[in-house]
């Protein structure tokens, strides 16, 4: 089980390296458009990481599930302002509540 955690945090941070990627591509080619689209932008991007995070979750007992969404969470909170992290939280909240 140990294992398992140790394999899931690594891939979480592997995670995290191609959330900052795409989401400095994703900056350059947004200057043109208003703040607004930018956030919500943004708050799509780090909601489709938090999902892929949460399909990757461990289950260490029936009922009892693991899942490594904080880290993107704590990202999308210093990148993103308050809109941003409202459409990631509908997002992540949609396929939390089809569990």
């Amino acid at each position: 089980m140990f294992n398992s955690i140790i394999l899931a945090m690594s891939e979480t941070l592997l995670i995290l390296f191609a959330l900052t990627f795409i989401f400095k591509q994703g900056m350059y080619r947004l200057d043109a458009y208003s703040l607004k689209v930018k956030q919500v932008t943004i708050g799509i991007i780090f909601g489709l990481f938090g999902i892929v995070n949460l399909m990757m979750s461990i289950t260490l007992a029936p009922g009892l599930i693991i899942d490594l969404r904080n880290p993107v969470v704590l990202v999308a909170g210093i990148f993103g302002d308050p809109l941003a992290h409202s459409v990631r939280q509908a997002l992540s909240h949609c396929i939390v509540c089809s569990l």
